[in-house]
């Protein structure tokens, strides 16, 4: 169950690095640094606290509740200001031809 837990969490990590690779390419680094920020103050107790009392798999949800956040918040955030025309098609078209090669 740990392994899989750590590959949903891996494959929503890859669907997010899109959107940072963008973010690099126009030189809008502040976005990842402070949703960085953000996510180590959070992160870390909560690994910590949850490990304490439930153990590794707690860790691997954690990990699958932070990619599905920067999924669903950090990528919102981008798309307005960079490529807000394309959001609705790489929501669709990218999202699901990850997903297909996730599950085959």
């Amino acid at each position: 169950m740990l392994i899989s837990l750590l590959m949903i969490g891996n494959a929503l990590n890859g669907l997010m690095h899109i959107s940072y690779a963008l973010q690099l390419v126009h030189g809008w680094t502040k976005l990842a640094f402070y949703t960085n920020v953000i996510t180590v103050i959070i992160l870390v107790p909560a690994i910590y606290l949850a490990t304490l009392h439930w153990g590794a798999v707690s860790a691997a949800w954690i990990r699958i509740v932070l990619n599905s956040a920067y999924l669903l918040i950090g990528v919102r955030v981008m798309y307005r200001r960079l490529l807000v025309a394309e959001k609705l098609r790489r929501y669709v078209n990218d999202v699901e031809s990850h997903c297909q090669r996730f599950w085959l």
